[in-house]
């Protein structure tokens, strides 16, 4: 069982990561009008952000490793810093594909809901989501082996 935490503002892309982030101005005949889409934000696709857990199930970047390869990744070692590189470039891309005023709302929503429990004297309304056995498959079919890929494709190894 993995008992990592993780803290939103520091779970970011890594520095060597080189897949492309779209940036709204990148895309053409939008199927919103201009003035429904919110302000740009810099760190779109490159960080997490507060309540994305809440609403995408995460499972840390080792705990993946883990499952798709049975051992932990050894630090210096090309294939498994690529691997670790494609499993958080899936996670951010995972919270980000909503808003992030959608995730800021939902959070909102949870601790109003929280709240009111807890001036119900109930402990935790939720059930514990965590930690997830090591075996946890829902890494292995979200793109991640194709992401590995296109890095291997296109040359942008690490």
């Amino acid at each position: 069982m993995c008992f990592n935490g993780w803290h939103a503002g520091c779970y970011r892309q890594f520095s060597k990561d080189k897949f492309p982030v779209l940036a709204i101005k990148d895309l053409d005949d939008l199927l919103v009008d201009d003035d429904k889409l919110e302000v740009e934000d810099l760190n779109r696709f490159q960080e997490a952000r507060d309540g994305d857990h809440l609403m995408v199930t995460f499972v840390c970047d080792e705990c993946v490793f883990w499952d798709l390869r049975d051992q932990k990744p050894i630090p210096g070692v090309l294939l498994d810093e690529m691997m670790m590189l494609c499993i958080r470039r899936v996670i951010l891309d995972s919270f980000w594909a909503r808003e992030r005023s959608t995730v800021a709302a939902n959070r909102r929503e949870g601790s109003k809901y929280l709240d009111i429990h807890t001036n119900l004297g109930e402990r935790n309304p939720y059930k514990t989501r965590g930690p997830w056995d090591v075996s946890d498959d829902s890494f292995r079919f979200s793109g991640g082996n194709r992401n590995g890929y296109e890095v291997f494709r296109q040359g942008n190894v690490c």
